[in-house]
């Protein structure tokens, strides 16, 4: 017998039985839809929220802190953990124990945030900016005759002679508003979103701001209307730059009550008798030389005494959009938001508000950093990086693999369903396999005595197998992609209501290499099914086969 009698052969007898063939690949079809769809909807599902973490400027970024610890290990035999516990317990405890043992040898100058540590964190792969923290108060006026000035606006400038901190400013008049200004974020959606009028600040934009709408209100332009006359106007914000006297007076005055009173009394004496001696100078019995010393160092300390006092600073920006709080992405959420200047009256381009904050002379670093990394995909990397430098590190990192985590284990059980419904339908197989042997003995006698070969009964009974399979698994493909538009409805909406917003892109994704193996497994399924009723087929005595009716 050849492969193509063999192929006709079990195409006529599984069509012969057609009803029961049909019973058989009920079996096989559920069990490979539910296998398909499965596969297709996890590979949707994670594609889906990879492209919304993508999408999303949160998601992408890494919230950087000075380190809170010292990076060194505590020596052997340091940290012991006693009393009588399970092992778990005693490991946690011995965690605590050793943070605790870096917090207390930590120093902070170790990890500064400075305008070094800003390059090196931008020159770090993958990353696309940098945008420290930053914060300056200032007090806003329009410049300009032609100003809408409401009773709030009024209101609100009886309050501007109080700084940040409640105290009263005297070097700054009180008819202005106070207000705080941030560094902006390198364009992205989600500040796109938030702009209500105007457009966004460009990443070589120096010389433009963001207006907040409840800054806008104060300043009297309370309508829409109001707003697209406020575009292109111009602001003068003025900040006072702390000087040296005044940050040693605020650091003197905040630990006078942990400095001995002898220390101060010496400390008196001490400025007294220099004074005096710079008085003196001529009557004293120093050399030329040791005068002009004592006189040029006199020389470079008034030279210096601009930074000691405080200086009033003003500079003027076009105010390019008018933005709201509230307004990021459907994922926002979810992770920590600290780019959008959601508390912030002004937003200006990051290095201005960088050069701002480094000028002080009590801030020459940043309390903490965001690195926004080009892709979801290589925030991992980057954050296993700065951890491994002892950086304190936050970002949604743990947040998208326990997504992904959660995908893979719900997509593990549906298969572990998949596979106990294709092992019944493998049982029915056989079992109906071995039926149709019996019914066939005599037709398999018959096909012996005319010479056909122990094999050729294998091949014809596991062909019928093979047909089986692949008819079930194309059947199942062809009811998968066609199920999937129904299912796909239902579970957007599912998704969408969790994370109360949009998810767009198919939910359903059918790619060659998963559609092989489930024709693979079906078919394989079905041979295996087979291979006891073609051994069976295989032993027939053609003599004994023909008597049987």
């Amino acid at each position: 017998m050849t492969w193509p009698e063999i192929v006709r052969m079990a195409v006529h007898n599984l069509w012969q039985r057609r009803f029961r063939t049909a019973l058989n690949l009920i079996g096989i079809v559920i069990g490979c839809v539910v296998l398909l769809m499965t596969a297709a909807g996890a590979a949707g599902v994670r594609d889906a929220f990879q492209a919304l973490f993508d999408a999303s400027e949160f998601a992408k970024q890494i919230e950087v802190y000075r380190t809170h610890g010292s990076r060194s290990e505590p020596p052997d035999g340091t940290i012991i953990v006693s009393g009588n516990m399970s092992d778990e317990r005693r490991e946690r405890i011995r965690e605590r124990l050793v943070q605790q043992w870096k917090q207390k040898r930590a120093d902070r100058k170790d990890h500064p945030i400075n305008a070094e540590t800003l390059a090196k964190f931008a020159a770090i792969e993958h990353v696309q900016a940098v945008v420290p923290h930053s914060y300056i108060s200032c007090r806003v006026e329009l410049v300009g005759a032609d100003l809408p000035i409401s009773d709030m606006a009024a209101v609100s400038t009886a309050a501007a002679g109080m700084d940040a901190s409640g105290l009263s400013s005297p070097d700054l008049p009180a008819d202005e508003i106070l207000a705080g200004v941030t560094g902006a974020g390198p364009p992205s959606n989600s500040l796109r979103r938030s702009v209500i009028e105007g457009s966004i600040l460009e990443d070589n934009d120096h010389s433009g701001a963001l207006v907040h709408e409840f800054l806008a209100y104060q300043l009297g332009f309370q309508s829409d209307e109001d707003l697209k006359r406020l575009v292109g106007r111009t602001i003068r914000l003025k900040w006072k730059i702390t000087g040296k006297a005044s940050s040693l007076f605020e650091m003197f005055s905040s630990h006078a009550g942990q400095i001995p009173s002898d220390f101060l009394a010496q400390q008196t004496q001490f400025t007294a008798a220099f004074q005096q001696l710079i008085a003196d100078l001529d009557r004293t019995t120093l050399s030329g030389e040791q005068k002009a010393l004592l006189r040029q160092a006199m020389d470079a300390s008034a030279g210096q005494s601009r930074a000691l006092a405080d200086v009033v600073k003003e500079k003027t920006f076009t105010i390019r959009g008018i933005y709201r709080s509230g307004a990021g992405e459907s994922l926002s959420s979810l992770f920590y938001q600290q780019l959008m200047g959601e508390n912030v009256e002004i937003q200006i381009h990051r290095d201005v508000a960088v050069d701002w904050q480094l000028a002080e002379v009590k801030h020459h670093d940043f309390h903490s950093a965001v690195l926004i990394v080009d892709s979801s995909r290589h925030l991992r990397e980057v954050h296993d990086r700065l951890e491994a430098s002892g950086w304190r590190v936050f970002s949604a990192v743990r947040i998208m693999e326990n997504i992904n985590w959660q995908i893979d284990h719900n997509q593990w059980v549906v298969f572990g369903v998949a596979a106990a419904i294709l092992l019944t339908a493998a049982i029915g197989i056989s079992n109906t396999l071995i039926i149709s042997v019996m019914e066939r003995t005599p037709e398999f006698g018959i096909m012996k005595s005319l010479g056909a070969k122990d094999r050729h009964l294998v091949a014809l009974m596991m062909s019928e197998g093979a047909m089986l399979g692949l008819i079930g698994g194309v059947l199942a493909f062809v009811l998968s992609w066609s199920m999937s538009f129904v299912a796909q409805v239902f579970v957007r909406m599912y998704l969408e209501s969790e994370i109360r917003g949009q998810v767009t892109g198919p939910l359903f994704r059918f790619s060659i290499p998963p559609v092989l193996l489930m024709l693979g497994i079906s078919v394989i399924v079905c041979v295996g099914a087979s291979i006891v009723p073609a051994i069976r087929a295989a032993r027939l005595d053609p003599v004994v086969a023909m008597r049987r009716t």
